[in-house]
């Protein structure tokens, strides 16, 4: 796991690697706090259940990759994706 990504506990500590890898919307990380941390709760909760540690995960709408390095940081194998507004129009 890369050393940038691993122990993000705390907002800031995932606008520190996400400002190291480029730039970030400080004010959409910490609105979506609750729903990140929520959503790695609900899968490590799965895991646990499974006796599982790590899964491939798909983000799709991955808008500025804090979920995707969230469960980068906790092993996961992430693949994530935005799609545009106009994605598939012709």
């Amino acid at each position: 796991m890369p050393s940038a990504v691993s122990g993000l506990r705390s907002p800031d500590a995932l606008l520190e690697a996400c400002r190291a890898a480029g730039e970030t919307d400080e004010a959409y990380l910490r609105f979506h706090w609750g729903r990140f941390q929520a959503t790695r709760e609900l899968i490590a909760d799965a895991l646990d259940r499974r006796n599982q540690r790590a899964v491939r995960v798909l983000d799709v709408g991955a808008r500025w990759l804090h979920q995707a390095l969230l469960l980068t940081a906790d092993g996961h194998e992430v693949v994530a994706t935005e799609l545009t507004q106009g994605f598939g129009r012709r």
